[in-house]
């Protein structure tokens, strides 16, 4: 199933020369937490140069 489509036709997926970056949100993931509501987020990375070559956040 593709992804659901971003603002401005976005993919959450960018990729360089020497880098690549993949942002993903859940829109079904939603979570009340109090009086606010927050989403799961991930983020990971892959850097051929520099201090970190490979990563991952969740947030």
């Amino acid at each position: 199933m593709p992804p659901p489509p971003g603002l401005n036709g976005a993919t959450g997926l960018y990729s360089g020369e020497e880098v690549l970056f993949v942002f993903l949100i859940d829109p079904a993931g939603w979570k009340d937490i109090g009086d606010e509501a927050f989403v799961p987020v991930y983020f990971a990375w892959n850097n051929e140069v520099g201090r970190r070559s490979l990563g991952i956040q969740a947030f």
